[in-house]
């Protein structure tokens, strides 16, 4: 406990805090008890189990090694105490219970080949790292000193628990590797780690689960109450994959729209990335059963036809056919058709007309879907991208009107073209 209260006391003690007068002390009676000091009043220290322990066992190690604690903004990395263990400051991007709790706060872990990544609030060790730094000070003042002062008048023995000091409340993913790093390779151990965890928000946006990103920024001190969080843990198996980075972007830009029309985008996006890459491909491969036919030569007849495939081949100019290549591409007409038959529940496309144009969907069947996925899909896209006035004014798609409705009817199958998309280039 001595510890715990000389780091306490330092930290209060420099020239950012030390005009506020708070103190701490050791009562000892039949057991030590670690006491708060403010304006002539004292304050039982306790924590939310009635147990110092932990803290008083990482305030030890703390300080003793706190030179060795390398604190940025962003991230902590414990070269020297924690040789395999490096933790991310994280930004929520999407609750799933669409506000914030702090009674009962969700905690995700995830066992992966590489290690255990674990998503929570942030580990003592960056606790203390945080309270050490010139950080704290906005802290006591936005969090912790409201929380001393509104307790002042409550009785002879006052308490203030340990958290409550502590008011460092934001979330941070901890990698801990079955490997140890080498702290002279920081960079590329930072791109590893990085790689893994967007993989890990990925599963967790693909599950209807909270959505993170890594912060860059600095940390925003706002106000906060005094309710102490429990964490609820849910746990995840992550298979061996690596996902495209700017596809996770966009699918990441689609699960925290506010938008049914911004999240239709961002997932036509991923589709749209591969436009080119698909066409081409095509192409290629056409290109190649000209030249590795034994019967090919370079007489005028032979490369004649190798020019009108390449010309016929020219989609640049035609976004339907480039999208339809990409499904064609990515997604078997089995699986699709299935989706939209039970998981969406559409016997057929119900609509003849989107948005003022016409959609034939006289043949809905295997045979046919993804024919009718493109069209449907890119007149959609093309109602929200595009106001031009070509239709009637009622023919066009208008924000927050029922046309909104059309969009919201199709959303999941756009998902689900992205994220078929993104599992087939791991």
């Amino acid at each position: 406990m001595e510890d715990l209260k000389n780091l306490l006391n330092e930290r209060f003690s420099r020239d950012d805090l030390k005009e506020y007068g708070v103190s701490f002390e050791i009562k000892v009676e039949e057991s030590q008890e670690l006491i708060l000091s403010y304006k002539n009043s004292k304050f039982h220290v306790k924590t939310k189990d009635e147990n110092l322990d932990d803290w008083i066992h990482t305030a030890n190690i703390y300080g003793l090694n706190k030179n060795k604690f390398s604190l940025d903004t962003s991230f902590i990395y414990l070269s020297d105490l924690n040789k395999n263990k490096i933790e991310f400051r994280l930004q929520t991007l999407k609750s799933v219970n669409n506000y914030i709790s702090f009674s009962n706060i969700q905690e995700y872990k995830f066992n992966t080949e590489k290690g255990v990544v674990k998503i929570g609030y942030l580990s003592k060790e960056m606790i203390f790292s945080v309270f050490n730094s010139d950080l704290y000070k906005d802290l006591f003042l936005h969090r912790v000193l409201p929380i001393i002062e509104n307790r002042l008048g409550r009785g002879v023995r006052r308490s203030i628990n340990i958290e409550e000091i502590f008011r460092i409340r934001f979330k941070t993913a901890i990698f801990e590797s079955l490997e140890n790093f080498n702290k002279d390779d920081l960079k590329n151990i930072l791109i590893s780690a990085r790689k893994l965890l967007n993989t890990c928000f990925y599963y967790l946006e693909n599950n209807n689960q909270d959505a993170f990103s890594i912060a860059n920024k600095t940390i925003k001190i706002n106000p906060l109450n005094s309710a102490i969080d429990e964490l609820e843990l849910k746990e995840f198996n992550l298979p061996k994959v690596n996902y495209d980075a700017k596809l996770l972007a966009f699918y990441k830009n689609a699960y925290v729209s506010n938008t049914s029309s911004q999240a239709f985008l961002s997932y036509y996006h991923i589709a749209e990335y591969f436009f080119l890459k698909c066409t081409e491909n095509n192409l290629y491969r056409q290109i190649k059963s000209f030249i590795d036919d034994p019967k090919f030569s370079t007489d005028e007849k032979n490369l004649s036809s190798m020019i009108n495939v390449i010309k016929k081949h020219n989609y640049e100019s035609d976004e339907n056919k480039m999208f339809f290549c990409v499904i064609d591409t990515f997604i078997s007409s089995q699986e699709l058709f299935r989706f939209v038959d039970e998981s969406m529940g559409l016997k057929k496309f119900d609509e003849k007309n989107i948005f003022g144009e016409k959609i034939d969907n006289t043949a809905f069947d295997e045979a046919n879907i993804k024919k009718l996925t493109t069209q449907t899909i890119k007149i959609i896209r093309n109602g929200i991208v595009h106001s031009t006035d070509r239709y009637n004014r009622g023919d066009r798609y208008t924000p927050f009107t029922k046309d909104g409705d059309i969009i919201k009817k199709y959303l999941p199958l756009m998902k689900f073209i992205a994220e078929k998309i993104i599992a087939a280039n791991t």
